[in-house]
């Protein structure tokens, strides 16, 4: 198994993190976000600038986007599930996983900064503003949900989880204030106590 990732990607640090949850081995193939021909990805995604992260290679088979790849791992390596509980709990954990991958992520991704940066734009207030309004959202949610225990669903991380964490990072060397948000700052921590999140963070994973 092989994962092609950039280096400080949130969407990349999800599925490592998942990777660490199933103890899967696997080789973490750094690419680089300035060349326009990166010749370590698979041919057919190595004239994307900048290029997709993370893409997963499994047994001749290519897998990307962050959600898909994380699904496809829990499926098949249901050990420890990811999407645990019953129908209403996976649509509970997913709502709150498409919400930091398709609403605060683009936002704030690679791709955006590099279009930024080529605008007359504040990138100092465009920031805030999609951090502001992604992160009260996610808090929202996080607080009305019912199922809700040391993380963000239940008292075992979950898919969720693994998307919150890498965008807290990925938020706060944007300028975010976690305590803002005294509910998504509590599950990050428990988080945080977890060897499969702080091995990523570490870069140890």
């Amino acid at each position: 198994m092989k994962l092609f990732s950039l280096r400080s990607s949130a969407a990349a640090d999800s599925v490592r993190i998942t990777l660490n949850f199933k103890g899967l081995d696997y080789e973490n193939v750094l690419i680089e976000s300035s060349n326009a021909h990166n010749n370590k990805l698979p041919e057919r995604l190595s004239d994307f600038k900048p290029p997709l992260s993370p893409v997963l290679m499994d047994e001749q088979r290519m897998f990307v986007e962050t959600l898909s790849i994380i699904e496809y791992l829990d499926e098949t390596y249901p050990d420890p599930p990811l999407l645990p509980g019953n129908a209403r709990d996976r649509a509970q954990i997913r709502t709150l996983a498409e919400v930091i991958a398709a609403n605060l992520h683009p936002m704030i991704n690679l791709r955006m900064q590099l279009y930024l940066e080529d605008v007359e734009i504040d990138q100092k207030e465009w920031h805030q503003k999609w951090i502001d309004d992604g992160f009260n959202l996610l808090e929202n949610l996080l607080e009305a949900n019912t199922a809700r225990g040391l993380y963000s669903h239940g008292d075992d991380p979950t898919l969720a989880d693994v998307c919150l964490v890498p965008e807290v990072w990925a938020a706060q060397r944007l300028g975010l204030e976690l305590q803002r948000y005294p509910v998504t700052e509590s599950i990050y921590n428990a988080c945080m106590e977890l060897e499969e999140f702080k091995n990523v963070a570490l870069g140890l994973d």
